[in-house]
């Protein structure tokens, strides 16, 4: 086995069309391949998830559970929700199938966007959106989340070179 979780992390790639060392990556710099690991996002909620219609007349723990980023890949909430999982499964993201069907779904979502970029700045544009929101650049042409992008990428050549 080169990383945990490769049978499931093999699943949800094909699924969705991409590269299992590149899911394999995103779980290890995500959440070191801990199906438990969390992040509250406080600002995220007090900006997005309080003032949304849809959301803001639900009960507190859901909107904390909206704003947390959760399970192998990090998938916040609220991106899964709007992906279609009901809001009373969110905890659900702790599972690492539902951690890697939601992450990967995503995951192919921006893929399509940036599908008319050359092929490595889509490839960088869809690491660093996946992280960030959205692929953004500073003047000198580099990601504000450009560590993150380098990890991610050199993890991925690790995975990719091991036989």
């Amino acid at each position: 086995m080169i990383y945990p979780y490769e049978k499931e992390i093999d699943a949800a790639a094909i699924r969705h069309g991409l590269d299992s060392e590149l899911v394999a990556a995103i779980c290890f710099v995500e959440s070191s391949f801990k199906p438990g690991a969390s992040r509250y996002e406080a600002r995220f909620q007090t900006r997005y998830i309080d003032p949304h219609p849809a959301y803001s007349k639900l009960e507190p723990v859901t909107r904390e559970l909206l704003s947390t980023s959760m399970g192998l890949l990090q998938t916040m909430g609220v991106v899964a929700h709007e992906d279609g999982l009901p809001l009373d499964r969110l905890r659900d993201l702790f599972r690492p199938e539902i951690s890697l069907e939601y992450g990967c779904k995503q995951l192919e979502q921006l893929f399509q966007r940036y599908w008319q970029s050359e092929r490595e700045r889509r490839d960088l544009n869809v690491i660093s959106a996946y992280n960030c929101g959205t692929a953004r650049r500073t003047k000198s042409g580099n990601y504000t989340n450009q560590a993150y992008v380098n990890n991610v990428v050199q993890k991925f050549r690790e995975y990719q070179a091991t036989p």
